[in-house]
């Protein structure tokens, strides 16, 4: 069963948007409930004013509220919950919202940093996720974007699996984004692949300047 869902939408006057959300496997229903984070995000990207910075933030409230919704009903056994990472790409700036341990990167004149911090034990045990309370502490990063940027969102099946170093390499190997996914899904895979691998990657080119 895959619990991880996929955003990757773009809108001329708001900028292009990616996101992660992989459902708790030692929960019920992770697919669900990444699958309501995401298409909750999505629905709060298509009404946004792109003038409003404020709402990549309440997107993911949104989403949390959305999947806390459904657990209400449920019975404890059955709660859900998942991660969520997305970002918002509009030069010259990047807005994200975070909370889990999906991951956002950038590599910029060659090197990989990561943006995003895991809400995770030493255990790689989570300890912040959407949907297990009626309010949730979301990070919010805001910061400038550069021409050559590349941007990488994934899920602990890439990240988990895959080397940082692996990860730099290909990202900086120029070409297509959609060769790189397939290139750092294939690199997951020969490394075993113990989890499912969701990830988007974005490139600034020099237009954007």
């Amino acid at each position: 069963m895959n619990e991880d869902a996929l955003a990757l939408e773009e809108d001329p006057a708001k900028g292009l948007l990616l996101a992660v959300a992989d459902g708790l496997g030692g929960l019920a229903d992770g697919e669900v409930a990444s699958q309501l984070a995401v298409e909750t995000l999505l629905g709060s990207f298509r009404q946004a004013d792109p003038a409003d910075r404020a709402w990549i933030e309440e997107a993911a409230r949104a989403a949390n509220a959305a999947v806390f919704a459904v657990n209400l009903i449920r019975p404890l056994s059955g709660q859900m919950a998942t991660t969520l990472t997305a970002c918002l790409i509009r030069p010259p700036r990047l807005l994200a919202a975070h909370v889990g341990d999906s991951r956002l990167y950038r590599l910029r004149g060659g090197r990989l940093e990561r943006l995003t911090t895991d809400h995770s034990s030493s255990r790689h045990v989570l300890t912040r996720a959407a949907g297990l309370d009626p309010k949730v502490e979301i990070d919010v990063l805001e910061s400038g974007t550069e021409p050559g940027d590349v941007y990488l969102v994934c899920s602990d099946g890439l990240h988990g699996t895959v080397p940082e170093e692996v990860l730099r390499r290909s990202l900086g190997a120029g070409g297509a984004p959609e060769a790189c996914c397939r290139a750092l899904v294939e690199a997951a895979n020969s490394l075993g692949g113990p989890d499912n691998i969701t990830l988007a990657v974005a490139r600034i080119g020099e237009e954007a300047a």
